[in-house]
């Protein structure tokens, strides 16, 4: 998995297994659980500025907030939020290179908080 960043625009990829792993161990999470996913900080970030380190999502309360944290991307929600933000990452296995998903604040959305950055989750 690779995590890009320029500006607060983040994108999220790996391949349609990678990124379905990735789901089902975050629709396991439980009240007061957390887990991170370690990405490769190496990776070329172009057309981004950087490449990150790692993904973690923590249940709390809530909608769902994604957000920055020195070379992490942190995700915070309620489980229920938490398993609607995990199906993001849910590709079919022959999805082409490219296929992507947005996940974003916009009027309206009951599902994501209003200051949660923009992210896009991409088969790469």
């Amino acid at each position: 998995m690779v995590i890009r960043e320029a500006d607060g625009q983040l994108d999220i990829s790996g391949t349609p297994a990678e990124l379905s792993a990735i789901a089902g161990r975050i629709e396991r999470l439980s009240a007061g659980e957390s887990v991170s996913f370690h990405a490769d900080a190496a990776a070329d970030p172009r057309p981004y500025k950087r490449s990150l380190a790692a993904l973690e999502a923590r249940i709390t309360e809530g909608t769902v907030r994604v957000a920055l944290s020195d070379d992490r991307v942190v995700v915070t929600a309620s489980v229920p939020m938490m398993r609607t933000f995990a199906s993001y990452f849910r590709f079919d296995s022959g999805a082409p290179r490219g296929t992507h998903a947005h996940h974003e604040w916009f009027d309206g959305n009951e599902y994501v908080a209003r200051d949660s950055a923009p992210l896009v989750v991409s088969v790469g």
